[in-house]
């Protein structure tokens, strides 16, 4: 019999192209004229084992293990599959396929994510492993590998406006990752895009604490409350640029512009006088 010729395991003597004949006729007789998908099973990881880019029984077998929930054996032969693939991209797409069955069917966080970084390694521009990526480092709060994936959305954004990404980035290294250095080198960007961002602004205002960052906060910001014409808030940081201002000539101009903007726009008479004692005494003789 054809079970006798080919057993389900063990070596038959035969040659290659006979063997995998006639392991394909078994596999065919038992799954679907006998519909005994076990007794198919061997049949096709024979014929996947001679040749693992057969497509055919690799869809078959996908199909069983499937249907008997057999996870772990069809992590497997995933990874048979993908090794025997010539082009990279044919072991991305089988690496997203099983990399959903680890997100979505086993649910093995840390599987799925191994799997779509593989996918990057091979194509830094693919969408589905990119966005599982950013969602999967979140859940596992795996914050700098979060940052390095947003820095390189950035970097390949293209013609697609990075804004919000630079934004996440910025209250990603502010936030979680107590960078707010690394944070101020974003926020600047995202403010000069967007001046009305109001959640870049107050994060920039956050940065107003430090003082290695409050000066170039602060010209941050004064571009953007000048740009909104928000003038109470510009007079507030142009007199915290006031604090670092040494040169005499610069500092008269500043107290000038500040109390002119006291005394014109905000018609603020007491604010604006007091000012304008500060800059009496650094008048010219």
């Amino acid at each position: 019999t054809l079970a006798q010729v080919v057993p389900e395991t063990g070596e038959t003597g035969l040659p290659a192209s006979v063997e995998m004949e006639l392991a394909e006729r078994a596999a065919t007789l038992y799954d679907e004229n006998l519909g005994d998908i076990d007794r198919a099973k061997p049949y096709l990881e024979r014929i996947l084992a001679k040749d693992p880019t057969n497509d055919r029984a690799f869809l078959r077998l996908k199909q069983i293990l499937t249907t008997r929930e057999l996870w772990s054996d069809l992590e497997a032969l995933y990874e048979r599959v993908i090794a025997a693939a010539e082009s990279n991209e044919r072991k991305t797409d089988l690496l997203a396929e099983v990399g959903i069955i680890a997100e979505e069917i086993t649910n093995d966080t840390a599987k799925a994510v191994a799997y779509y970084e593989r996918i990057l390694q091979l194509a830094p521009d693919h969408d589905q492993a990119t966005l599982a990526l950013d969602t999967l480092y979140a859940t596992q709060e795996r914050w700098q590998d979060l940052a390095e994936l947003l820095r390189r959305r950035i970097e390949r954004a293209g013609a697609t406006d990075p804004t919000p990404l630079r934004l996440r980035l910025a209250t990603l290294l502010h936030v979680r990752l107590g960078d707010p250095k690394g944070a101020l080198d974003e926020l600047e960007q995202v403010c000069e895009a967007e001046p009305a961002n109001r959640e870049a602004r107050e994060l920039v205002e956050k940065c107003l604490t430090h003082v290695d960052l409050r000066q170039r906060a602060a010209e941050i910001l004064e571009k953007v409350y000048l740009e909104r014409e928000e003038i109470r808030d510009l007079v507030r940081v142009l007199e915290i640029r006031l604090e670092a201002i040494t040169d005499e000539q610069q500092l008269r101009e500043m107290l000038q512009r500040i109390a002119e903007l006291k005394d014109e726009r905000l018609t603020d008479d007491a604010g604006a006088f007091a000012t304008y004692s500060r800059l009496l005494p650094l008048a010219p003789a």
